[in-house]
């Protein structure tokens, strides 16, 4: 068993354990939406169904609570669990068409959908436990980066196979890819298991008493709305304004992906030098003025440069983001806390790429784009009045 205790180590796993993520949601956002769209099945029930798969991400807390309350047979044992079982629905989902059977394909994924959230708030609680607050910044770096770069390649590589060959090797692979990453998590030691706590829920009901803890609930879910807008509505305007086919979309994408890894990377990491909240106010200041932009970026060219930016700042702000999280949990109920504030950032989130289908079709893309600008506007604001332990 390999020990955990050095840094180093810390980084590898994490970045390591949150690939599965990556590849989950680059199929969940970015090949299911066009997959959908080329088997005839209109944009409105297109983006309904992706806001369907994406519920157990906004539910996250059903799954931190029972991973906290079987805390005796410790944080592995979920990731094992989940990343098994979501690697055996995205094989089944090569063998069913939507175009003929819709529902138990939308059901398969929703349910590969819930076995990954399991995985990935096992992976969560397991790095609150065993990190200290001067190292949550890196490895919330290291954790989104590995996501998002490896959303990148699965949206160039999945995009060019699903063109090239058929969308059901998609699934095939990605479902491989995750199982064996599952498997590797075996080699690492996990610390002693703690006694079940049989007070979860009274102490998260204290916990919520907080002023501080509910202001950065109310922050959670503002402060996604606008990147579940930008995560759909830029893909859905490739593809219907500019007439893109699933291959160049993919290519766009991994480039807005890239660019959201190296955002990750530097959030995390200025959060540790120079705090939260600073970090969180320059990235925000920044989105909003950059997400309006996309209106003026006429030709293909600024469109890719607005984007990448746009993915940047989406990266930084998410990193950070997530260590407030981090440092905000009871480490008693670290599954528990963590994956509320999760689920409440994923809510919101659920809620752009929800309504982005509604939206275009009633006031267009041009005005999304201006109001996902003025969204975090409003989360800047409820951050100047979060107290952090910084502070």
């Amino acid at each position: 068993m390999i020990d955990v205790n050095k840094s180093i180590i810390k980084y590898l796993l994490f970045g390591i354990l949150n690939i599965p993520k990556g590849l989950q949601l680059a199929i969940s956002l970015i090949i299911i939406p066009i997959y959908l769209f080329e088997k005839g099945i209109p944009l409105h029930i297109t983006t309904l169904i992706v806001g369907i798969v994406i519920i157990p991400w906004v539910i996250k807390f059903i799954w931190g609570w029972i991973v906290d309350y079987y805390i005796q047979f410790g944080r592995k044992q979920f990731i094992l669990i989940g990343g098994i079982f979501s690697s055996i629905c995205l094989f089944i989902l090569a063998f069913i068409d939507p175009a003929i059977t819709l529902e138990p394909f939308v059901i398969t994924l929703f349910f590969s959908n819930i076995c990954l959230s399991f995985f990935d708030i096992a992976t969560t609680a397991w790095a609150i436990d065993i990190s200290h607050m001067d190292e949550r910044g890196k490895i919330n770096s290291v954790m989104f980066t590995s996501q998002f770069i490896l959303m990148a390649a699965g949206s160039t590589l999945f995009s060019s196979i699903a063109r090239t060959f058929d969308y059901s090797l998609v699934f095939i692979i990605s479902g491989i890819f995750i199982l064996l990453i599952t498997l590797f998590s075996i080699f690492f030691k996990e610390p002693k298991k703690s006694i079940k706590n049989k007070n979860q829920t009274s102490i998260i009901i204290n916990e919520f008493k907080s002023k501080t803890i509910q202001l950065i609930s109310t922050f959670a879910i503002i402060s996604s709305i606008s990147g579940g807008l930008i995560i759909l509505v830029v893909p859905l305007h490739m593809r219907v304004n500019l007439q893109l086919d699933i291959a160049q979309i993919g290519a766009i994408s991994s480039i807005f992906l890239l660019t959201r890894a190296l955002g990750s990377l530097s959030g995390g990491t200025i959060s540790d030098i120079y705090g939260r909240k600073k970090s969180l106010s320059l990235f925000i200041g920044s989105s909003i003025f950059f997400f309006p932009l996309f209106i003026i970026s006429r030709s293909l060219e600024t469109l890719i440069i607005n984007y990448g930016i746009v993915g940047f700042l989406l990266g930084g702000c998410q990193s950070a983001i997530s260590t407030v999280f981090m440092d905000a949990a009871n480490k008693k109920i670290s599954a528990t806390h963590y994956s509320i504030f999760a689920s409440l950032f994923n809510m919101g989130r659920w809620i752009g790429e929800t309504l982005v289908g509604t939206f275009i079709i009633i006031i267009g893309f041009n005005r999304i784009f201006l109001y996902s600008g003025w969204i975090f506007g409003l989360s800047l604001l409820i951050l100047y009045f979060i107290k952090l332990k910084e502070d």
